[in-house]
C-alpha cells in the first residue's frame, strides 16, 4: 500500500524529467512554455473538472457530502491566512508574496492526493478526496490566483471591483461550476452525450503530464547557483508538512467529520504544493522559478512524508 503511494510520486518525478529533458534539448522555448501553460489553465483544467464531477457524482451523492464540506474550507483558508502572516513576518519579496502563502497552504489534491489516498485508504476515500478538492479549487482559483496576479502586477490584485469580479471567473473555476450545475440538474452527461463526456476526459487527462512537463522545463531554465535555501523556503516546508495537516486535523475535530474523512483530509493537506501555482505564476509574471523549485522540492520530500503520515494515522 505504501509502495503504491510512493510509486505515484515517482511517476510525477519522471514526468518532471521529461520536461527537463525537452527543455535541455531546446524543444521548450519561451513560446512553447507559454502554449503549455495556456493549454493547462485554459483548456485541460476546465474539461478535467467537468468530467470528474459529472462522472464521479450524481445529485444525491453530491448533496450527501455537504455536511463534510466546512472542515476543509476552514482549514485551507486558515492555512492561507497563516501563510500571509508568515510572509509578512519574513518580509517575503512582493514578486512572490501571495505565491508564498499559496504554496504554504495549497496541496496537490487531485493529481497527487487522489492516487495516494486510494492507495492508503481504498476506493471509499474518493468522495472525501473530492470534498477537499472542492475547497482547494475554490480557494485557489479565487483568492490565491488573484493574489498571484498582484505579485506580477499590483494593479491586477483587486478582487472586489467590477473588473476584478470578471477576472475572478477563470476557465478552471467556470469548469468547476459547470460540473456542479450539471450534476445538481440530474442530467447524466455520459449517458446522454457520451461522445462529449469522452472528449472532456481525453482533454482533461492532459492536465497532469502537461503541468509536470511545464515545471520540468522551468526547472531546467533555473540557474540554481543563484538560489539559496532561505528562511521563507523553510517556512513553506513547515506550513506544507506540519501546519496544514495540523489545521486539517483540528478542523475535522471541530466539525466532527467521520474518521475516514479526517484521515483523508490530513493526507490531502500534507500533499506537495499544487503544481498550478508555478503555471499561474508564469502566466501573471510572478516568480515562477521560485514556485517551480518549491513544487519539485515538496514533491521529492513527500516520498518521506507520506509513509510518516500513514504511520501516525494508523
Amino acid at each position: 500500500m505504501l509502495l503504491q503511494a510512493v510509486e505515484s510520486v515517482l511517476g510525477i518525478a519522471l514526468m518532471l524529467g521529461v520536461g527537463f529533458f525537452l527543455s535541455r534539448k531546446g524543444y521548450m522555448g519561451e513560446a512553447a512554455t507559454k502554449l503549455v501553460s495556456f493549454l493547462v489553465t485554459g483548456v485541460a483544467l476546465p474539461c478535467y473538472m467537468v468530467y470528474n464531477l459529472t462522472s464521479g457524482y450524481d445529485r444525491a451523492a453530491l448533496l450527501a457530502l455537504l455536511p463534510d464540506i466546512p472542515a476543509p474550507f476552514v482549514s485551507v483558508i486558515l492555512c492561507f491566512l497563516l501563510g500571509l502572516l508568515f510572509a509578512k513576518i519574513l518580509k517575503v519579496p512582493k514578486s512572490r508574496f501571495y505565491a508564498f502563502a499559496t504554496m504554504f497552504a495549497m496541496p496537490n489534491t487531485i493529481f497527487m492526493g487522489l492516487p495516494v489516498n486510494r492507495a492508503l485508504f481504498g476506493e471509499q476515500s474518493v468522495p472525501f478526496v473530492l470534498v477537499y478538492y472542492m475547497a482547494t479549487t475554490l480557494t485557489f482559483w479565487t483568492v490565491c490566483v488573484n493574489g498571484i496576479k498582484k505579485d506580477g502586477d499590483p494593479a491586477q490584485g483587486r478582487i472586489f471591483t467590477a473588473s476584478g469580479l470578471k477576472k475572478l471567473l477563470s476557465p478552471a473555476l467556470i469548469g468547476f461550476f459547470a460540473g456542479v450545475i450539471i450534476v445538481l440538474s440530474g442530467f447524466d452527461l455520459k449517458q446522454n452525450i457520451g461522445f462529449l463526456s469522452d472528449t472532456l476526459n481525453y482533454i482533461g487527462s492532459m492536465v497532469t503530464p502537461l503541468s509536470m512537463i511545464f515545471i520540468g522545463s522551468v526547472l531546467q531554465k533555473t540557474d540554481f547557483r543563484k538560489l539559496r535555501f532561505s528562511r521563507d523556503m523553510a517556512a513553506i516546508l513547515i506550513g506544507k508538512f506540519v501546519a496544514a495537516p495540523l489545521l486539517a486535523f483540528a478542523a475535522a475535530l471541530i466539525f466532527n467529520v467521520p474518521r475516514l474523512a479526517m484521515d483523508v483530509f490530513i493526507v490531502q493537506a500534507a500533499m506537495p504544493i499544487l503544481s498550478q501555482t508555478a503555471i499561474v505564476s508564469k502566466q501573471y509574471n510572478a516568480d515562477a522559478e521560485y514556485a517551480a523549485v518549491m513544487v519539485s522540492l515538496t514533491t521529492i520530500l513527500s516520498l518521506a512524508v507520506i509513509p510518516v503520515v500513514k504511520i501516525i494515522l494508523t
